[in-house]
């Protein structure tokens, strides 16, 4: 049948809507236990420096999307079963749960609000469901049609027709249920499907066997990579042990459950994995804040087995655990954490006599997704770690010197401290990249016409985007945001204007230039939040309005990035060129370094970029107060070499040391000087 809008054939099937109004469901959580710890295994010494790729007309614009949350109000349909977004089994005429099996399913009559919030949801979806039950529709709008049951299969099918544009619900009442002819009346059913229409109004749905909905895929495409965040329900995720998750054999992947967040327990793994492999995008998960060393293993056994071997991996721990406002209760969670196992007075946390339990937990984020990566590094193997599997540390952006120093402090001043342990291994060896997030708001927020002159506030951007950039060239990291887009706030700008904001034709070509930005300024992957919901955050109102012109400027500006190469580097300093010891990049001054008196273990990095491939050679002008001053000179996160540095009774009689070779490819790199002996004073970093 062709599809065709609902019209006056539907009208005489129109209901009086009682506006339903069933709370969200909640079920009892698994039992948990505390979770587990895997020190760091002793490794090699890191391999040559090697040369990172040119920049060229063929490198793309690297673009990612966070994938909605499975809820049935959400504007994706993601799933082309509404009942796998839909809400709990009640006990008819009551908002107590109905007793279920062991995937879900009704024991016995019950009722089902299968969405609410939503509009355009019009059209005809096809019904199926094992058992038999006389099936209405129990408020809103819509009819049961042509119910037939199939004894030999045992399968009712049936039409259900929902006419209703507005966002008033479906609430569908089973009664007189048997599981199986023999079964008694009463006995619930299973396998229940609701086949959504495939298009808005239409009267054909899609075949049983349909995980995903046609243009959720298609908005999906324009994107090399798909974060998981939302749908996983990582905020406040209460899960620690991995029978705790939702596996893809419950009925629905919107489940509430106490102490977790709006967002319920997150949908499966291996339905995340399935449209990964169904769209071929590379799979951004989020790792639950106390998930035990169990729970990753166990993650990592499923993507080896499941996702297609020529996707990669891109590995967080948690989502946001800077953020301590209500909603991200992970924050907290990995706080209390940290200050239990201080309290064990067996932690590197506080390695350094650090008493401020708050730079704890910022540590404690690199430490947790450290230990992740090595479980990951035992289940693939060595060589998959930094292509196909790619951890990242994610922190906030505008507060390089907070979260994001802690950080990547302890990952060089403790795992890569000889002086702290057996086998220091640099900050690379754990991750693949880091960074905040990539949001933007316009300069002068005052009118549509000041919106669009600046949308990003290019200036202020900048600057702190070069402060993530910093860190990331230090460490020979990607630098790479977790979401990101124009964020419409501040001025005059209020809910009503943001969405025309969304809508205005200047849009798209402003952010074509928002992200040019990012990556004249070192940026790699860019993953935008989020397809569908409210402006600013949703690139459209909802996922039919994928192909409006008038509303789906954000993905025409996501075309235009596909399909032109990424805009080329000129942050950092040219080389070849004289860097003054001074001027670092990194750490934040005020950190207590001086390149005058660099104490053992203390570093310094200097940004820098190349416009192709060269031989670079380092050397050093500086003094050591002590006969044994060494310096270690480290390119883009690897050892280059260690050079003597002369020993002055005064400091301030520098000369040059002898010089070390650096292959660097075009692009953004890092040169980190590190006192490995004595008390030295660098004054330049000479680099021809």
């Amino acid at each position: 049948m062709n599809s065709t809008l609902l019209g006056a054939n539907l009208c005489g099937l129109l209901l009086a809507l009682t506006g339903c109004t069933s709370a969200e469901s909640s079920m009892p959580p698994a039992p948990i236990t505390s979770a587990l710890r895997l020190t760091p295994t002793p490794i090699a010494s890191a391999a040559k420096v090697k040369p990172r790729p040119k920049p060229s007309a063929s490198q793309p614009n690297l673009l990612g999307i966070n994938v909605d949350s499975p809820s049935d109000y959400s504007g994706t349909r993601m799933f082309a079963d509404a009942i796998k977004q839909s809400r709990e089994w009640r006990k008819p005429n009551t908002e107590t749960p109905a007793p279920v099996d062991s995937n879900g399913w009704p024991l016995q009559d019950t009722h089902l609000t299968v969405w609410q919030g939503i509009s355009r949801m019009n059209g005809a979806y096809r019904l199926s469901f094992v058992g038999q039950a006389d099936v209405r529709i129990g408020c809103c709008s819509g009819s049961v049609q042509y119910k037939v049951y199939n004894p030999s299969t045992n399968i009712t099918t049936a039409t259900l027709i929902y006419p209703a544009t507005d966002a008033g619900g479906l609430f569908l009442v089973f009664e007189n249920t048997k599981r199986s002819a023999s079964s008694p009346v009463g006995s619930g059913i299973t396998n229940v499907k609701l086949m959504r229409p495939i298009v808005e109004g239409g009267l054909e749905s899609y075949p049983p066997s349909t995980l995903f909905t046609t243009p959720y895929k298609e908005s999906l495409r324009r994107f090399k990579v798909l974060r998981f965040m939302d749908f996983l329900a990582t905020n406040s995720n209460q899960q620690r042990r991995w029978s705790e998750r939702l596996t893809p054999n419950w009925y629905s992947m919107h489940q509430g459950a106490p102490g977790y967040g709006w967002q319920g327990k997150g949908g499966a793994y291996e339905y995340a994995i399935a449209l990964c492999n169904e769209l071929n995008a590379d799979c951004w998960l989020t790792v639950p804040a106390q998930a035990d060393d169990d729970y990753v293993r166990q993650l990592a056994a499923l993507i080896k087995a499941q996702l297609n071997p020529n996707l990669k991996l891109y590995l967080e721990y948690s989502n946001e655990l800077w953020n301590f406002a209500p909603a991200f209760g992970q924050s907290n969670q990995n706080l209390a954490l940290a200050k239990s196992e201080v309290a064990t007075g067996k932690s590197s946390l506080n390695f350094d006599g650090e008493k401020n339990s708050g730079y704890w937990a910022w540590r404690r984020v690199a430490k947790r997704g450290a230990e992740i990566s090595l479980i990951f590094r035992q289940v693939f193997g060595d060589a998959a770690m930094m292509t196909r599997i790619r951890p990242l540390l994610m922190t906030q952006l505008t507060f390089a010197d907070g979260p994001l120093f802690q950080a990547v402090y302890f990952l060089q001043n403790y795992y890569n401290n000889p002086a702290q342990v057996a086998a220091p291994k640099p900050p690379k060896y754990y991750f693949y990249g880091l960074g905040g997030s990539a949001y933007y708001n316009p300069k002068t927020p005052t009118s549509p016409d000041a919106v669009f002159a600046d949308l990003s506030n290019k200036t202020e951007w900048t600057k702190v985007l070069q402060q993530d950039a910093n860190y990331a060239a230090a460490f020979g990291l990607k630098r790479i945001a977790y979401e990101g887009g124009p964020s419409l706030e501040g001025g005059s700008i209020t809910d009503k204007n943001r969405a025309a904001y969304r809508n205005d034709p200047r849009m798209k070509a402003a952010m074509v230039q928002a992200h040019d930005v990012w990556s004249a300024n070192g940026g790699d992957l860019l993953t935008y939040f989020s397809i569908t919901g409210e402006s600013p955050w949703g690139f459209v109102p909802d996922i039919w309005d994928i192909t409006n012109p008038q509303k789906n400027l954000k993905f025409q500006a996501m075309d235009v990035l596909r399909t032109r190469p990424r805009a080329q580097v000129t942050y950092g300093t040219l080389l070849p060129a004289v860097l003054e010891a001074t001027q670092y990049s990194a750490p934040p001054k005020g950190q207590g370094y001086s390149p005058k008196q660099l104490k053992p273990g203390q570093w310094l990095s200097y940004t820098v970029r190349t416009e192709g491939t060269n031989d670079f050679k380092i050397r050093l002008k500086g003094s050591a107060a002590e006969a044994n001053g060494k310096v270690e000179i480290w390119a883009d996160g690897t050892l280059a070499g260690v050079v003597n540095v002369p020993q002055s009774s005064w400091m301030p009689s520098a000369k040059e040391t002898q010089e070390v070779q650096v292959p660097f490819g075009g692009g953004l790199h890092g040169i980190m000087i590190r006192s490995k002996t004595g008390t030295v004073n660098v004054e330049q970093i000479i680099v021809r």
